[in-house]
């Protein structure tokens, strides 16, 4: 992981879509 703002952002960016598919599942089976 990188501190420059604009190597962060973009793992960030990369990452994020995974991070909400993995929530959505999570809470898709706690309901």
């Amino acid at each position: 992981m990188y501190l420059n703002g604009r190597d962060f952002g973009d793992d960030v960016v990369a990452d994020t879509p995974i991070f909400l598919m993995l929530t959505q599942l999570i809470f898709s089976f706690l309901l």
